[in-house]
This record gives C-alpha cells, sequence and structure tokens, in this order.
C-alpha cells in the first residue's frame, strides 16, 4: 500500500482518539423524517461514541447533513431504548464555535452553546444560563418518538431564530454540536463540528472504474437522496454522478439488496435542454422532458409525447454489478452517444437534468438531478501542514490535502527526539475531501488535553490509497 505520509513533531499528548473536524462542507441530502433510515446509507458517520459509558441512554453513532431547509441529525444507540423517556437526549450548538463564549454543558469546556434542544424542544443559551430564552420556528422533527428503538433522525428547521432578538440561530455556516443526556449515568458524544454543505452544482470530475467496487465513488458528492420504501421491489435510494472526458459515471444505491434487471429494470431519462416542456414526460409529473433515455444499457431517442422516437448510437451503458442481487450499481454511459436520425451528440450541451425511475410493481422516482459536466482538473494541490498550535491544554493540528483523497492523522510516542516508523497508529477517524485534486481541503485535528501528557509523541498525517 503506497501511504504519502507528513510528520510532524508535538509535545505532550494524551494517548487515544482526540476530535476530528474536517473543515470542508458537509453533506447535503433531503432526507425523509419517518423513521426508514435507508435515506441515511451515503451519508458519513460523523463521531462513534464509547460503549458501555452511558445508561440508560448509550450513545453509538452521529450522523450529520443538511438541505437549504433542514439540518438532519441520525442518533444510534448501542442498546434499544426509549430516548425521551425521562429528561430525554439533548443537544447542544455552539453556533460561534467558541468555547468561552455560550454555556457550558458540565463545565467540560467542549462547547459554549448558544442554543439547546431537549427532545424536540428548542430553547436559547448563554454564559452560565442553561435556558435563557425562547427560540421561535425552531419544533424538531423526531422518528421515531418516544418508542424504544436504536436509532433515531431529526429535522431541525434552519430557519429557527430568538426570539429575543429576531436572529436567526444559524446565522454562521458553521457550527459544533455536542448530544448528551442527563438522566442515570450521564453519556456526552462530541463535540462535533460541521460546516452546511451547498446544494451540488458543478460537476466532480473522476476516473470511475466499473467493476462493482464502489471505493472509487467515496469522495464523489451524493447528488440525491430518495426517501426509502416509496419503492418496491426496487426501492432507490440514492444517486451520485461524475465524468471524465469519455463518460458519464452514475451509482446508484438501493435500499435493499435487490435485482435491479429482474423484470424491466431501471431508467434514466435525461432532460439534455433542460426544459420540461421539450423531450418525454416521465409518468407526467413534470419534473423532466426527457430527449433521452436508458433502460438498464439500452439507449433510446425520446420526443414530446413519444416514449421511445429512435435509435441512439455508440450508447450502450457499462454496468456493474449486472443482473445481479445487489444494493449498489455503477454506470458508464459514453459521452460520445449519437442520435441515430442526425448524428447529433447527446449530450452536445454543458449540462443536464436526470431522472432515475423503475415500473414493475410500486414505481419509484429519485430525482430530478442537475448535473454540469466538470473539465479535467488543474494542477494538484501541494499536501501540506499549515500549522500546529497549542490551544490551552489541547494540540491542533491543521493541513490542506487534496480533494478526491482521503486522510488519516497517526501518531506514535517517542522519546530522546526519536520515534519508529513502523510504530505510528492512526488516531482519528477518516478525512474525506470532497472536489478533484486541484481543490485544497482544509482540515484539523485536535486532540483533546494533548498539552498536558507526556512523553511527546510524534504525528503524521497519511493518505490513503
Amino acid at each position: 500500500m503506497k501511504t504519502t505520509t507528513i510528520r510532524a513533531t508535538l509535545l505532550m499528548l494524551l494517548a487515544g482518539f482526540g476530535i476530528a473536524r474536517n473543515v470542508s462542507a458537509g453533506i447535503y441530502a433531503n432526507i425523509t423524517i419517518d423513521g426508514n433510515f435507508c435515506d441515511w446509507a451515503n451519508v458519513p458517520v460523523l463521531y462513534t461514541d464509547a460503549s458501555g459509558d452511558g445508561s440508560p441512554t448509550d450513545f453509538a453513532t452521529v450522523q450529520l447533513a443538511n438541505d437549504e431547509s433542514n439540518l438532519y441529525i441520525r442518533l444510534t444507540y448501542y442498546t434499544a431504548v426509549n430516548p425521551q423517556d425521562g429528561s430525554g437526549v439533548f443537544l447542544a450548538f455552539d453556533t460561534d464555535n467558541n468555547t468561552a463564549t455560550g454555556y457550558d454543558i458540565y463545565g467540560l469546556g467542549l462547547v459554549g452553546a448558544e442554543a439547546g434542544w431537549q427532545n424536540d424542544f428548542p430553547f436559547a443559551q448563554s454564559n452560565g444560563v442553561f435556558n435563557s430564552g425562547v427560540v421561535d420556528n425552531g419544533g424538531a422533527l423526531i422518528s421515531p418518538y418516544f418508542t424504544t428503538t436504536t436509532e433515531q433522525e431529526y429535522a431541525i428547521p434552519r430557519s429557527a431564530i430568538y426570539d429575543s432578538n429576531g436572529q436567526p440561530v444559524f446565522a454562521g455556516d458553521s457550527f459544533t454540536l455536542l448530544v448528551y443526556t442527563v438522566d442515570g449515568t450521564t453519556d456526552v458524544a462530541g463535540p462535533i463540528p460541521y460546516t452546511f454543505a451547498p446544494k451540488p452544482a458543478a460537476g466532480t470530475y473522476a476516473n470511475i472504474t466499473i467493476d462493482g467496487d464502489f471505493t472509487d465513488w467515496t469522495n464523489v458528492p451524493v447528488r440525491y437522496i430518495d426517501a426509502g420504501g416509496d419503492g418496491s421491489p426496487i426501492d432507490l435510494a440514492g444517486i451520485q454522478l461524475a465524468n471524465d472526458t469519455s463518460n458519464l459515471y452514475i451509482h446508484l444505491t438501493y435500499c435493499t439488496a435487490v435485482n435491479p434487471q429482474s423484470g424491466s429494470g431501471v431508467f434514466l431519462a435525461f432532460d439534455t435542454d433542460n426544459n420540461p416542456a421539450t423531450g418525454f414526460d416521465i409518468f407526467g409529473l413534470g419534473l423532466v422532458g426527457a430527449e433521452a433515455g436508458w433502460q438498464n444499457d439500452f439507449p433510446f431517442a425520446q420526443s414530446n409525447g413519444v416514449f421511445n422516437s429512435g435509435v441512439i448510437d455508440n450508447g450502450g451503458a457499462l454496468i456493474s454489478p449486472y443482473f445481479s442481487t445487489t444494493t449498489d450499481q455503477e454506470y458508464a454511459i459514453p459521452r460520445s452517444a449519437t442520435y441515430d436520425s442526425n448524428g447529433q451528440l447527446v449530450f452536445a450541451g454543458s449540462s443536464f437534468t436526470l431522472l432515475v425511475y423503475t415500473v414493475d410493481g410500486t414505481a419509484d422516482v429519485a430525482g430530478p438531478v442537475p448535473y454540469t459536466f466538470a473539465s479535467p482538473p488543474g494542477p494538484a494541490v501541494d499536501f501540506r501542514v499549515l500549522s500546529i498550535t497549542r490551544a490551552t491544554n489541547d494540540i491542533v493540528l491543521t493541513w490542506v490535502a487534496p480533494g478526491g483523497t482521503t486522510n488519516l492523522v497517526q501518531a506514535t510516542n517517542g522519546s530522546g527526539g526519536s520515534y519508529a516508523t513502523n510504530g505510528f497508529a492512526d488516531v482519528s477517524t477518516q478525512f474525506i475531501n470532497p472536489g478533484s485534486a486541484s481543490t485544497g481541503v482544509t482540515n484539523t485535528f485536535t486532540d483533546t488535553l494533548g498539552a498536558t501528557n507526556k512523553p511527546a509523541r510524534y504525528y503524521r498525517v497519511r493518505q490513503a490509497p
């Protein structure tokens, strides 16, 4: 395994995991709060809590996503519990990312919360005051609610405002979250920094190998997340899109394992002029007007009122796995595809709108998904450490990495100014850097209480393959 490494020495730090923070944007997703967690499949876990440190509520993992309207949170628990039986679950938001301002949860110095939620109920917070006022328009939607479960999903309105001054709670583009309980043996998960993700616009340039191994999709943003349980036997989940100069690549995920080609299969409808008034209107929904369609790997032209209006040449799609039970499939569609009737390119423009759908059983529709073809990337950004600083009792390492890569922080204890290369071990979770190699993504890793312990520890940041 080839590893690119940056090494830096730091003094006196605490063994074990610290706080990992990826400063790049979060995950843009449309999550349906319905107790069906299929639409979280493509959202990374941002925090994993230790097992057995809370009772009756014992946090396991935390995921975050957002769209323009809501912040979405998914909490999982190690054992089945009714999280609302008793005082419930608390969310503390440090909206200015400053631990010196706002309410200090349990005096741990992890966040300074300006706003909090107790289950679905929001309230303001301030220095030394747990509840300092009303938050309007902030009631959270939670599912399942007040029932025994191992997971819950929240939607918190980004339109929430402080009653005292009418200012938005989420006025900035980032915050730090702490999740905690107060009943029994209290549990604390976090802190978890998050930056709101914009709606994806420009495309992603990537060279995807159609081989049924989906690791090369890791750094490609999810363009659309479909609600779970609305299609059968095929229940569409997520859509990712990328391109290079030769192909358009599509990654489809499904809520449950299925053979997508058993029956009529999966259909792709391309509105290549981004005008729903021209081309074929799928199911009469008015979502797209398709000039071209694919049924599984087979392409065909479309037009107003005509589902199949002619032949498309050079457009056969490569799909893997094909005609097999799976939860993931990847497509390569040639950008050289042409209409047989006039020899014109199907993808003559720089953008299109995609609709993915099925027709068998309970039909499912995912989209519309706009996409703009990405140009080849420019020169790669250098992979380098930007700073190593002490923050009170913590040590903070900041670095920049090229988009399309994944990083982990490693460390080894040293003595006498030496270190053993083979002694390094991962001390962070993964930092997934979106974008292309010409896009610089800044990351930080904070080792809590890192400036209080001996011996000295040596750090490095490795770039996973």
